[in-house]
């Protein structure tokens, strides 16, 4: 199965969708979806895309535990993502499938994911499932503009 698309993050403004009504049969690139720093975020996609089933939130950080200290100029987004699937397809919280592109530039999960630090998890999200899994990304600077992209290979 592939399934690749995105929704994203914008930290400037402050328009935040509810995070319940996901519109159905919507393509993502007609319906930007923003939220300010640490919101929750939902967007409206196609039907049987990942995209339907999750809202995200994050955080920034220059330090996560006294283990992982971000170099100078660059900074820790930790990404939580909800999966509540009411779907028919089976999702997979596998770090590797989960990549964060801030600014135009794309992240893979870093390696503090797997660390203790992290509440990172590889699990199949069923039909009827319900989880929280987070991931951690060292990014370049504050990025304005940032979204999440699932792609199972």
């Amino acid at each position: 199965m592939f399934i690749s698309g995105c929704v994203s993050a914008d930290k400037d403004t402050t328009s935040v969708p509810n995070s319940t009504g996901n519109a159905v049969d919507t393509p993502v690139a007609e319906a930007p979806v923003t939220a300010p720093e640490g919101k929750q975020v939902a967007a409206p996609v196609p039907a049987e895309s990942v995209y339907k089933y999750i809202t995200w939130d994050y955080y920034v950080t220059d330090k996560i535990s006294k283990y992982y200290e971000a170099e100078q100029g660059k900074n820790y987004y930790v990404v939580t993502v909800h999966f509540n699937n009411t779907g028919t397809a089976t999702y997979s919280t596998n770090p590797f499938y989960w990549e964060l592109t801030a600014d135009g530039v794309t992240y893979s999960t870093d390696s503090v994911t797997f660390s203790e630090y992290v509440d990172s998890k590889t699990v199949d999200v069923s039909p009827g499932g319900k989880t929280d899994v987070q991931y951690a990304y060292l990014v370049d600077g504050n990025p304005t503009n940032i979204s999440l992209n699932y792609d199972e290979w």
